[in-house]
């Protein structure tokens, strides 16, 4: 699955690294990776494991996190 990320690519994996260590529910899915778009866009690729679920909600608290934190 793939889902586009309003800042650049080292910036959301840093901030991802922090988000997952605080929400439990991220250690269920996959393989994540962000990969530039733009010089301040990124696009984050989750490669789900069977049975990950909500992984749709999990990226709306992921972007949410970084409004909050004034990086969008």
């Amino acid at each position: 699955m793939y889902y586009d990320i309003a800042v650049p690519p080292q910036v959301a994996l840093e901030e991802w690294l922090q988000f997952a260590r605080d929400e439990s529910l991220v250690k269920s899915l996959g393989a994540v990776r962000f990969e530039a778009v733009t010089t301040d866009r990124s696009q984050l690729a989750i490669q789900a494991e069977d049975g990950a679920l909500a992984i749709d909600a999990v990226v709306q608290r992921f972007r949410e996190r970084l409004k909050r934190r004034g990086l969008v």
